[in-house]
């Protein structure tokens, strides 16, 4: 059964997609050593580069159909798994995202044969809105690029932020693809950003735009950094870690718990010889997982024989019915997999979430190195718990967060509600519209690359 994978191998998160290709290489071996699917070996297709483009993400299912694939790992953003499951869903075959969050891929109505692995971004619009009642931010400035990943997490955090009292006075929406922003850019932005008040900044972006803004934050000195919060969401998995990032805080869904997770970690190690690198890597097992136990109950359903033969299945796979059965089959899947337990509700999303809430801090207190670590967690059952043994280390190297946080930086006079249409973006205050200003490589249209 040939299996396509159809993931970024060029763009922004190329590093990120080999991780996620190669566990998923690691996940065919073991399904098919442990022979899950019965008289059934899975193969790859050959990969489908998406190159963060939705254009290109079409091409490349169409070639996955072409070349036989019964069903399609990715894709990683979400608005390429939005353009490319029009093709999907034409030849029925099934999807599974190991990284697409946004809420628009939950209609079954518009994207019938689509699944995930990661929870939906309304979840961690929640995750992050109860952080900033846990920390008593009740003012923020929120930062979001104007793909329908960022948007969407920008539109998901505010509608759970307001029944909480969380209030964004100023909202900037910027321009995000694969388009270059040199210093100017973000330091611009950034004043702009500072004038509106709240020292809590929230990025919703991926690592360029995320790392360009703590860049921009850095090189005002540690007297300026240190009152201030940032916190970003899953985008933010590969942001290269250096002294600029420390004290920041993201969100992202469980890298992995259990022994299933375990056994992945090592079996990853023994057949590469280094370990994993970037999130969405146990995402992209269960999907494999996922697949794998859909199939064996479309064949067992199908009563084959030990060499998995069966003429009904043959020509259900002639018939391009396969891809209907196993989309059945997903939502009867219950089985323990490497983020927990692996099944989907009606609307093939995964049935249970967990959100880590990860620190970039020193390694073991000492000066210059710093480490990605899980400082705490969040779900919709338990709530924000943070982690006794390894407390959030703030800007400032300190355990506490910044006492004025959620004041005025006084930068600017605050404007929030004036007409900046001249400057780098224009902010509104307390209103529902965000204006994008085509200034400095702002604009509308917006970068099509994200989950």
């Amino acid at each position: 059964a040939k299996i396509g994978l159809l993931i970024p191998v060029t763009g922004q998160l190329a590093g990120m997609a080999q991780d996620w290709e190669l566990s998923a290489r690691v996940a065919a071996k073991r399904i098919n050593e442990v022979g899950v699917v019965p008289g059934i070996e899975l193969v790859f297709a050959p990969t489908a580069d998406t190159a963060t483009d939705s254009a290109t993400g079409i091409e490349g299912a169409l070639a996955l159909a072409n070349e036989g694939a019964v069903v399609v790992l990715g894709a990683g953003f979400s608005s390429v798994s939005i353009a490319s499951h029009l093709i999907l869903k034409k030849y029925s075959l099934p999807q599974c995202s190991m990284a697409s969050t946004s809420e628009r891929l939950s209609s079954r109505e518009e994207f019938p044969f689509f699944f995930r692995t990661v929870p939906p971004d309304r979840l961690q619009g929640e995750a992050v809105a109860h952080l900033c009642v846990h920390f008593g931010w009740r003012e923020v400035t929120l930062v979001h690029t104007s793909d329908a990943y960022a948007s969407g997490l920008a539109s998901d955090f505010r509608t759970a932020a307001l029944p909480l009292e969380v209030e964004t006075p100023g909202v900037f929406a910027i321009d995000g693809g694969n388009n270059q922003k040199g210093t100017l850019f973000y330091d611009r932005l950034l004043a702009e950003v500072r004038a509106v008040g709240p020292r809590v900044l929230i990025v919703f972006s991926l690592q360029q735009e995320a790392t360009g803004l703590l860049a921009a934050l850095y090189r005002l000195g540690p007297a300026v950094r240190e009152q201030y919060v940032m916190l970003g969401g899953d985008g933010w998995g590969a942001i290269p870690i250096n002294e600029a990032v420390r004290g920041a805080l993201y969100t992202t869904s469980t890298r992995g718990i259990g022994p299933t997770y375990d056994q992945f970690e090592q079996d990853f190690r023994d057949e590469f010889g280094h370990d994993i690198a970037y999130q969405y890597s146990s995402n992209t097992y269960d999907c494999m997982l996922a697949f794998a136990h859909s199939m064996k109950m479309v064949i067992e359903n199908a009563g084959l024989d030990s060499n998995g033969r069966n003429e009904s299945v043959a020509f259900a796979v002639a018939d391009g019915q396969m891809g209907a059965a196993i989309r059945e089959a997903m939502h009867s899947v219950s089985i323990v997999g490497t983020t927990g337990q692996v099944q989907f509700d009606a609307n093939g999303n995964p049935a249970g979430s967990v959100y880590e809430l990860r620190n970039f801090r020193a390694t073991n207190g000492s000066v210059g190195a710093v480490a990605d670590t899980v400082v705490g967690t969040w779900s919709p059952a338990a709530g924000v718990n943070l982690r006794a043994e390894a407390p959030i280390e703030w800007a400032d190297g300190t355990n506490t967060p910044p006492v004025a946080a959620s004041a005025g930086d006084g930068v600017g006079g605050g404007g929030g509600d004036e007409d900046n249409s001249s400057s780098l973006v224009t902010v509104l205050a307390v209103v529902v519209a965000v204006v994008v200003v085509g200034a400095v490589g702002l604009g509308a249209g917006g970068g099509d690359f994200w989950r």
